[in-house]
């Protein structure tokens, strides 16, 4: 959090790539609501290439803050696999 922190507020969009269970941790840390189903499976885990979109209210980087955000998308491999197969 402390390096998302100290993104310049002139950044709209933040791309943040990391491993686990750090990464994981992070997510699950900065949701406070959003999507209940991609909410329950981001709480199951997060997988190697999985992908959490997640939307804050906020201007301001610096002022980030524990369940300031709301999930807007949880994608993970195994879900792009069953699309596929539809």
């Amino acid at each position: 959090m402390a390096l998302v922190k100290e993104t310049g507020p002139k950044v709209r969009t933040l791309l943040v790539l990391g491993h686990n269970p750090g990464l994981h941790e992070a997510a699950r840390l900065l949701i406070a609501s959003g999507d209940v189903e991609a909410r329950e499976r981001l709480n199951e885990g997060l997988p190697t290439a999985g992908l959490v979109v997640i939307d804050f209210a906020g201007k301001d980087w610096s002022k980030l803050h524990p369940r300031g955000g709301r999930i807007e998308r949880f994608v993970s491999p195994r879900l792009l696999a069953e699309a596929d197969r539809v």
